[in-house]
């Protein structure tokens, strides 16, 4: 009979190995390049298990984080529809912190918000009647785009 390999994210697999776990700290399991470390401790939702290095986080709510986003391609367009109804939602009810966050950003970053402008306006390019790329700004005055046949 084939034994098939466990998720090691599963939550099963995690509880139980517990008692093949040493209790070391993060940052101990930094020091020494571990990947996973265990404290013993319950995490915020209450999880007992193998934590990552990198960031604190427990497995078993890795593997949450994981089976949720397995899901998403099914949901896909709910989502999307979901996320675009809140944000047009939104800027009716903040429109006042919109425009001043907007305009904190402009004046802390106004070199790089023009310098931006200036390379869209350049590199816009549109195709002449002579067939040559021509920047935007210099194009817009005089050259009628003809219609494609």
């Amino acid at each position: 009979m084939i034994e098939l390999a466990a998720n090691p994210f599963s939550p099963s697999k995690a509880l139980n190995n517990m008692t093949d776990h040493k209790i070391i700290s993060r940052a101990k399991a930094k020091a020494a390049g571990l990947k996973n470390y265990f404290t013993g401790k319950p995490c915020l939702r209450g999880h007992i298990a193998l934590r990552q290095t990198s960031n604190g986080c427990c497995r078993e709510c890795a593997y949450g984080r994981m089976e949720q986003w397995a899901h998403q391609e099914e949901n896909r367009l709910a989502i999307r529809k979901r996320n675009r109804r809140r944000a047009i939602d939104y800027y009716p009810r903040n429109r006042e912190r919109v425009i001043a966050k907007t305009r904190e950003y402009y004046e802390g970053n106004k070199s790089m918000v023009l310098r931006k402008q200036r390379e869209t306006d350049t590199t816009a390019a549109i195709e002449s009647t002579s067939g040559t790329i021509v920047p935007y700004r210099q194009n817009k005055p005089t050259v009628s785009i003809p219609a494609r046949q």
